[in-house]
């Protein structure tokens, strides 16, 4: 998947990380860099297939880089992953292409990172970091631990990108439910089942008032079975993964994005959600505080805190005003993280 020659510093670049035809956030960041660098080339190390699929990309991406080196003019690898399996996948790639000789750029989006590390130790992320020329996280805070708690070297901060609205957004009609919209996995560390608790638990006073779409994947029919057996057929729709035109509609007609995940490193949905103007119920984790702040592009909750999740539902109902104008104020955060700020940033930390 590539472009062709741009007389950039990206001609150099080979990125690594997940299929681009997958789903989820480090996809949607590589997406946004292929539709928007002028030179993009992408190597992956899975696939939205399945685990044998993603096995052959992942040792068909391995086998290739001694010929990359040799016969192309690609001489920076710019790897992206997070913990866990993805983490050993990585630290094979870059192992190799650090034998190699490649200049390596590593982007770390793990919002469990302090698990992650808790649980592995110190000495097994610094021994993949070392190897890189440049370590990029998505805030200061990620930045700030591996920094100076795990001592990873040649730090650096990169907030994600994201697209600009493909669609414009439409204005909430008076008298008309407010609409809710999750976007994301579908797994407890999320929160969506704190969100379906609570929608279970306040569904008699906000029938006909209060309406929730989910999309997601993991544990469908889970989710399925949860709105069917606790009636809320006819107020929370689930529609699986969504992407491309539905995506953008879903965006468009929303009037309250809801994530009350109880760890994150910096969500993309957010982002999407301000360029829509959207305001956001979330929780002051990772790297939400720095793209965001209370009171102003939305509302932060505890995590695990239903009680403060109705409130904040209630006070979008009680003050529909808050709508406007903490989603213009989204949106005029946005800009920042649209793909001409981004790009320049990333230009500037590969060619340090």
């Amino acid at each position: 998947m590539a472009k062709k020659k741009s007389g950039t510093i990206f001609d150099k670049v080979l990125f690594i990380g997940p299929d681009v035809n997958n789903r989820g956030g480090i996809v949607a960041v590589l997406r946004a860099y292929r539709d928007n660098l002028p030179a993009f080339h992408c190597l992956s190390t899975n696939s939205g297939k399945g685990f044998i699929p993603g096995i052959i990309n992942f040792v068909r991406t391995v086998v290739a880089l001694p010929f990359v080196r040799l016969f192309t003019p690609y001489t920076i690898l710019d790897v992206h992953g997070s913990g866990y399996k993805s983490w050993r996948r990585k630290r094979i790639i870059i192992a190799v292409g650090h034998a190699l000789g490649f200049r390596i750029i590593f982007h770390i989006h793990a919002g469990a990172l302090r698990k992650f590390t808790e649980e592995k130790g110190k000495n097994y992320i610094l021994a993949t970091t070392n190897k890189c020329e440049k370590v990029v996280f998505l805030t200061q805070e990620w930045a700030r631990y591996a920094r100076e708690e795990l001592g990873v070297k040649h730090v650096e901060t990169l907030m994600n990108i994201v697209s600009p609205p493909a669609m414009a957004k439409i204005p909430r009609k008076q008298g008309s439910p407010l609409s809710l919209v999750y976007l994301g996995y579908l797994l407890q560390p999320k929160g969506i089942f704190d969100l379906l608790d609570v929608m279970i638990a306040n569904q008699d006073r906000w029938r006909g008032k209060v309406t929730l779409t989910i999309g997601g994947q993991y544990n469908e029919d889970k989710i399925r079975a949860i709105i069917k057996n606790n009636g809320l057929s006819d107020m929370a729709t689930f529609l699986g993964w969504v992407k491309g035109a539905e995506k953008d509609r879903i965006m468009a007609t929303s009037d309250v994005l809801v994530l009350p995940s109880y760890f994150e490193g910096m969500p993309i949905c957010i982002l999407e959600a301000m360029t829509y103007a959207i305001p956001v119920i979330t929780t002051p984790v990772g790297g939400i505080p720095e793209i965001m702040t209370d009171g102003i592009e939305g509302t932060f909750i505890t995590p695990g805190d239903k009680n403060a999740l109705t409130q904040a539902i209630d006070m979008y109902l009680e003050h529909p005003e808050l709508l406007k104008a903490q989603g213009q104020a989204g949106y005029s955060h946005s800009q920042q993280f649209l793909p001409g700020n981004i790009t320049a940033r990333l230009a500037s930390i590969i060619g340090k």
